[in-house]
């Protein structure tokens, strides 16, 4: 869930391989601002629809959405992140994405990333992420899919190590879900920069802004108190690699649960068991499925009393399904 405001802090200089760009001129990615621009049409009006026809869709987030780009031979991720009518919302959130990276590449190789910010046909600010798009092949989700389940298959072990080594005097944390990574060339390459993870002594360092557009304005006190937990336990060592084994069953590999847990163990001091990850599998889907049902109810005040366009796609992060 894509954060949209930093608390605090200084932004360091951009390290080499991210740009944040706010016109498109002299882009490390052949993509303009008027074909991002088009992109963001089509978005727009497969909002209106409810359905991504005609889209080449890589994934959804909680809220965002991955494109492949151009669709006829696709070459770039496009990531929609949440958009805002404030401007400096989006420097915020891309100002805490360079951090982000910047704490966490000594830990993990991290895909070349671009910050976009473009304006839509009624004048909101959306900010896209622009990125390599990784063969299928080198997709840690596919690479895990045709391997047999093996606690020392070394990128297994390299996703183990990574999250446990992000974890600096609890600082930081990477989102260890398996369909966050590419391992290529036996290398692991982390590319969900989009949603940082950076603590201090309060907490994380984000207020979720946009994000809470999307729940109506009586629930988001909850809301925010329930992702807070959420991402607290994220930067725990247990609470990551646990998250990291739950990811194993949102892209159906639930086959490598035994191995996962043998694998983290080594390196943990609390143990996970898969009795435990299940547990916190379906407890985490029921949670997710409140937040969906509360997220359909602020679109239908949205579009039908305010007559303004929900700018959030609502999914089954499991299926995939459009709500």
């Amino acid at each position: 869930m894509a954060p949209a405001r930093v608390r605090g802090g200084a932004c360091p200089e951009p390290n080499l391989g991210v740009m944040t760009e706010t016109s498109g001129a002299d882009s490390v990615f052949d993509i303009s601002d008027a074909e991002l621009g088009e992109v963001e049409r089509s978005v727009a009006l497969a909002l209106g629809r409810r359905s991504v026809e005609g889209l080449h869709v890589l994934g959804f987030g909680e809220a965002g959405l991955a494109l492949a780009w151009p669709g006829d031979q696709p070459r770039l991720v496009l990531k929609r992140l949440l958009s805002t009518e404030e401007e400096a919302e989006s420097h915020h959130l891309f100002d805490l994405i360079d951090r982000y990276r910047a704490a966490v590449m000594p830990h993990v190789a991290v895909a070349p990333t671009e910050t976009r910010l473009i304006t839509d046909d009624d004048g909101r600010r959306v900010p896209y992420m622009v990125q390599k798009l990784y063969a299928a092949d080198a997709l840690l989700e596919n690479v895990l899919a045709t391997a047999s389940p093996d606690p020392e298959h070394p990128a297994l072990v390299a996703l183990r190590d990574a999250a446990l080594g992000a974890l600096v005097d609890g600082r930081q944390a990477i989102d260890s879900q398996p369909s966050n990574f590419a391992w290529e060339n036996e290398t692991l390459v982390f590319f969900d920069i989009g949603t940082p993870f950076l603590y201090d002594a309060d907490g994380p360092i984000l207020e979720f802004g946009a994000m809470l557009d999307t729940m109506p304005a009586l629930l988001r006190p909850l809301v925010r108190r329930e992702i807070g937990k959420v991402n607290a336990h994220l930067g725990t060592p247990f609470g990551n690699l646990e998250h990291a084994a739950l990811g194993l069953t949102r892209i159906g590999q639930d086959r490598w649960l035994d191995a996962a847990v043998l694998c983290f163990n080594e390196r943990l001091e609390q143990p996970l068991d898969v009795a435990t990850i299940e547990a916190r599998g379906a407890t985490f889907r029921r949670q997710l499925r409140f937040f969906k049902q509360v997220m359909r109810v602020q679109r239908a005040w949205t579009t039908r009393v305010r007559r303004r366009r929900y700018d959030f796609f609502i999914t089954d992060s499991w299926t995939g399904e459009i709500l």
